[in-house]
């Protein structure tokens, strides 16, 4: 029932866009500029913020994140979305290497960021989809991370790969100081729409990407991130149960008022 994410087709039905990710400008984080209801934050921030659906924001604000169990749960789009918002939030704070992993450690994604670029055009990202709250000009281009990933499950996991001189646990000690930060997973469905995703972000590669080993090895793969478009978030909502959850102060509740005028619960 979830609305899957798929690379945006050209306007002529044809493959979608390639571009190489150097050839891209920088993006200008622009930290504490934009005014939300519950702060300032950066321009990166707000990218993300903004592509999340306004009952959807509320709702992983209210206590319980993204992870609210059932048939009501976020759609793992929504899920994956809001990991990556957390992503942006420790960029900005200096972290590069993350694990995005569910609470069973049943599946898990190796995420590398290794440049920030503005997007191209040709995403199918509109030019209301990144513009400050209540504000009509847009931001400028949203932002593009270049990153490397590596997806594991418990059934295929290579031992040797987290072993001394391993992919993975080279891959860890290199971290720095910064180490690698977790990102709790609201679920492994959620982990499985994020490697669908970064998946098809391979698809727009053209070229080396900033960062990437010359010789990458052979578990690690390039790909790019960047906002979704909101439609496409609206359409995983609206493919799912309605979020159980009061549109003011994001409490979750079985039985809920809603607005006969304009659907808000409450």
């Amino acid at each position: 029932r979830d609305a899957k994410w798929r690379p945006t087709e050209a306007s002529d039905g044809g493959a979608p866009i390639r571009f190489a990710v150097a050839d891209l400008p920088p993006f200008d984080v622009r930290p504490g500029t934009i005014a939300q209801t519950n702060g300032v934050s950066s321009a990166l921030d707000w990218a993300f913020t903004c592509a999340i659906p306004p009952l959807a924001r509320v709702a992983f604000r209210g206590g319980r994140g993204a992870a609210d169990a059932g048939p009501t749960a976020p759609a793992p789009a929504l899920q994956w979305l809001y990991s990556m918002w957390h992503v942006a939030k420790h960029y900005e704070n200096g972290h590069r290497r993350f694990q995005i992993q569910d609470d069973e450690q049943t599946e898990s994604l190796l995420l590398e960021v290794t440049d920030l670029r503005a997007c191209p055009k040709g995403l199918g990202l509109a030019r209301a989809d990144f513009c400050a709250p209540r504000a009509s000009a847009p931001l400028g281009a949203p932002p593009l991370f270049a990153v490397r990933y590596l997806h594991q499950t418990k059934a295929t996991l290579d031992v040797a790969s987290v072993r001394p001189g391993g992919a993975v646990h080279e891959w860890v000690q290199r971290a720095g100081g910064a180490g690698v930060m977790l990102v709790r997973a609201a679920s492994s469905a959620e982990v499985r729409h994020g490697k669908e995703v970064l998946e098809a972000g391979r698809r727009y590669i053209a070229g080396p990407v900033p960062g990437s080993p010359a010789k990458p090895g052979a578990q690690f793969r390039d790909s790019v991130l960047f906002p979704p478009p909101l439609a496409d978030m609206q359409r995983a909502m609206a493919a799912q149960p309605a979020l159980k959850v009061c549109a003011f102060c994001g409490i979750h509740k079985d039985k809920l008022q809603r607005c006969s005028r304009c659907t808000v619960t409450y």
